[in-house]
């Protein structure tokens, strides 16, 4: 198990949340801005699917670290620029975090 599906399991274990852990498109074999589609498109899957898995597709959070952290925080500016996703501001969170 990586270091991400550690902290998947983390927070699936210690939050009630719905907890999906993403893997992404790598350069060099896809160029860039791949990897941060497949961020916006689980995202939209997910919220698109939280009310048959029990959860809230208003309350969200996104969560990386190291490069993946780039990709939550490039992903929240995707949300804000493109407007396609139901977000309500007040109750959904981008979080990420970069380990040195």
């Amino acid at each position: 198990m990586d270091d991400a599906e550690n902290a998947a399991e983390l927070i699936a274990t210690n939050t009630p949340a719905w907890v999906i852990s993403v893997g992404y498109s790598l350069a060099p074999e896809y160029p860039f801005a791949a990897a941060l589609e497949d961020g916006f498109k689980a995202t939209a899957w997910a919220i698109a699917n939280a009310r048959a898995r029990l959860g809230d597709g208003r309350r969200l959070a996104v969560a990386a670290h190291h490069s993946g952290g780039n990709i939550a925080a490039c992903l929240a500016a995707m949300a804000r620029d493109r407007a396609t996703l139901p977000f309500q501001r007040r109750r959904s969170w981008l979080l990420y975090w970069i380990q040195a």
